[in-house]
């Protein structure tokens, strides 16, 4: 009841579902589980973590919960966290893989 606001609300019978129409598509599977965060190691753009002196630790990225939220104290909502993990999990991946790469 209360998420309506983030919906369609000229949308029946659910203001919150919708089609969805036109690709690309992407899937991942979505388990349940601990809701949201708001600590974590600090992160930089990479995904890295970082330690008490704001160095990089090699080979230690973070994303998902287990990092600190990118929208600050604020909460938007069911899924909010979804979005961010996908996004730093894909850059850390990246540039995990350039560092393995580079050490060949």
């Amino acid at each position: 009841m209360y998420d309506i606001a983030y919906g369609d609300i000229t949308h029946k019978p659910n203001p919150c579902l919708g089609p969805i129409e036109k690709p690309p598509f992407y899937a991942i599977p979505v388990y349940r589980g601990a809701l949201g965060t708001k600590g974590g190691p600090n992160i930089n753009t990479k995904g890295q973590v970082l330690n008490a002196h704001g160095e990089v630790i090699p080979g230690l990225y973070v994303a998902g919960n287990m990092m600190p939220a990118v929208s600050g104290r604020g909460y938007g909502g069911f899924g909010g966290t979804i979005g961010p993990g996908m996004t730093f999990g894909y850059i850390a991946g990246i540039h995990a893989a350039k560092e393995a790469k580079s050490r060949k």
